[in-house]
């Protein structure tokens, strides 16, 4: 919708947008209607036209009275022609024939215009666009008036915690609680059977090569590795040299 332009602008700002822009359509729907010569709208004309493809397909057989029986496809109503109503109830709630009137008014071979609700003609037209809307001067010019500016509405703190409005970031800016332009680097996670970076090691598509038994006690460092043997080396010195 053109209103979406706006939404973002101050509130006189907008309303000077919005009778602008009504201004220039209203002056445009005027200046178009002087070059229409039919009776009716446009957009009429234009709907009978789609209507005169399918109405091919309309079966109708003749009651009495300007009544019809039409049957399209799988459906099948009644059009009273003299009251201006079809069982479909589209005739009645718009003003303008449905598909199923406008069969039997053409197998009438009358002009279908005649069944059109007053609202859809060109006098109508004109006259809601007549009254023009008149232009009026910037800010500057407008007449100053001994009243109060009006101010916001006060703000009323709900209950709960608040919620936090984070932007989109863009790449490089970081993040947003650091603030720094590069902001704080996170580890990536490596996979401990491939060494990999970016996968774990249940999603690791790596070969897998099965870790020996007999140098993992539960998870504890092996009994008999090169760091443990150090370790001990190291404590019997230690206590060798206490007892001396």
């Amino acid at each position: 919708m053109p209103y979406r332009d706006a939404r973002d602008k101050p509130i006189l700002t907008q309303m000077e947008w919005m009778r602008r822009y009504m201004m220039r359509r209203n002056n445009e729907k005027w200046e178009d209607s002087k070059e229409i010569t039919t009776n009716i709208t446009p957009y009429v004309h234009k709907l009978f036209q789609r209507m005169s493809y399918v109405a091919r397909n309309c079966i109708i057989e003749a009651a009495r009275d300007d009544t019809y029986e039409v049957q399209l496809n799988d459906d099948q109503v009644l059009v009273d022609l003299p009251n201006w109503s079809c069982s479909c109830n589209h005739w009645q709630l718009t003003g303008i024939p449905c598909i199923h009137a406008f069969a039997c008014i053409m197998d009438q071979r009358v002009d279908a215009e005649q069944f059109v609700h007053p609202y859809y003609t060109m006098d109508t037209y004109r006259a809601a666009y007549e009254p023009a809307i008149q232009p009026m001067p910037g800010p500057k010019h407008w007449e100053r008036v001994n009243m109060r500016e009006p101010h916001p509405p006060t703000f009323k703190q709900q209950p709960g915690r608040p919620k936090q409005k984070k932007r989109k970031l863009e790449p490089g800016e970081g993040t947003s609680a650091t603030g720094g332009e590069q902001g704080r680097k996170r580890r990536k996670s490596q996979c401990r059977i491939c060494g990999g970076f970016g996968h774990y090691p249940k999603t690791c598509k790596g070969p897998h090569e099965p870790e020996p038994t007999e140098q993992r006690t539960a998870g504890r460092p092996p009994l008999n590795s090169p760091w443990v043997v150090e370790q001990r080396r190291r404590g019997r010195s230690k206590l060798l040299r206490r007892v001396q």
